[in-house]
């Protein structure tokens, strides 16, 4: 190699590495959410079902690991007596992140852990089987192999705007997009490559980083949708196991506001949602949560609570905080007194 391409190559890296210096400075790269498979203190790991690509331990418990700590069946939910007893109904919460309790320190304080407490008069058990990053195909693959001899009584999906995405959301599997094993380091060490995969969408990222972008790119033939395979698959586990399903839609938190998430509406009838039509389809009920949680917006900030619903509900516009979970559980145990025979028999005083 002669001088003047040896002088070239010095000058391209140290032209790359200012740039890596300023793109870390701004922040211009998208985050970097991982779910870890590899360390003692992750609750994750690999798993053999490529629909799940990971999934919960069983049995877990660490010291570092935020509070979450699961049951022998790689659930964030106490320990449950097999075969149900006799006079409890079990209620299975399925979903992702949100019905997980990511940022929640104990799983008292998740969703399924209030409703549960709330139901504890009916004997009613709420089973937490939410995964980090999950679409809607792979939360009900979850329920379906870890919820065997349970006696699912209701199931209730927790569903996102995200869930539309047909692969489970976290960056470190890569699950959907074959790749160069190198791009997977080099993105998630370097934020000059991040920004440059992100924006060129080089080997799937930006569809796998970017929810507006997947969908746009997922949603052009709808039976080949997670979403619909994953409520065609709840539905039929339901006619053969004897137990009620229904979809619960997780609302858009705006700093105003709670109010139905953008992007789930059908072009062809803005005032229904894709999901709604999907699970229509397979009969099962969807209920927006967003009413409720208006209502229960306007009650707080006319008590002198906080205005901004992003602050008041959740960690960080989405994940819900103890606030969040305990108004979504109120919503819930409602829906149940409304609607008695989601649950059967003895109905909810």
């Amino acid at each position: 190699m002669g001088a003047t391409a040896i002088l070239a190559l010095g000058a391209t890296l140290v032209a790359a590495g200012l740039a890596e210096v300023a793109v870390r400075a701004t922040g211009l790269a998208p985050a970097v959410d991982r779910v870890t498979t590899d360390a003692a203190a992750s609750p994750f790991r690999l798993s053999s079902d490529p629909v799940l690509g990971y999934e919960l331990k069983p049995s877990f418990s660490h010291p570092d690991a935020d509070g979450i700590e699961t049951n022998n069946r790689g659930l964030r939910d106490p320990e449950r007596v097999v075969p149900k007893p006799d006079g409890v109904r079990r209620i299975a919460l399925l979903g992702d992140s949100v019905a997980m309790g990511l940022y929640l320190t104990s799983g008292a304080q998740t969703i399924a852990g209030q409703l549960e407490a709330r139901l504890a008069d009916d004997r009613v058990e709420v089973l937490n089987f939410g995964v980090k990053g999950y679409c809607t195909q792979a939360e009900v693959r979850y329920f379906e192999t870890r919820g065997a001899g349970l006696g699912t009584d209701l199931a209730l999906v927790l569903f996102l705007r995200n869930d539309h995405r047909n692969f489970n959301g976290d960056v470190a599997q890569g699950f959907a997009y074959p790749r160069p094993a190198w791009t997977q380091g080099l993105f998630l060490r370097s934020h000059l490559f991040r920004l440059a995969a992100f924006r060129l969408d080089l080997w799937g990222f930006r569809a796998q980083l970017d929810p507006d972008y997947a969908e746009a790119r997922n949603l052009a033939a709808f039976e080949d949708d997670n979403v619909d395979a994953g409520l065609r698959r709840l539905a039929q586990l339901a006619r053969e196991q004897g137990f009620r399903a229904a979809v619960l839609v997780w609302p858009h938190f705006a700093r105003e506001g709670p109010v139905d998430p953008d992007g789930l509406f059908a072009a062809a009838d803005p005032t229904r949602m894709k999901v709604e039509t999907i699970a229509a389809r397979h009969g099962l009920e969807v209920v927006r949560l967003s009413k409720h949680f208006g209502a229960d917006h306007e009650r707080r900030a006319a008590a002198g609570e906080p205005r901004d619903a992003q602050e008041l509900y959740t960690f960080d516009g989405m994940h819900p905080n103890a606030v969040g979970a305990a108004a979504t559980a109120e919503r819930i145990h409602e829906l149940l007194r409304e609607r008695p025979a989601w649950l059967g028999p003895p109905a909810l005083q």
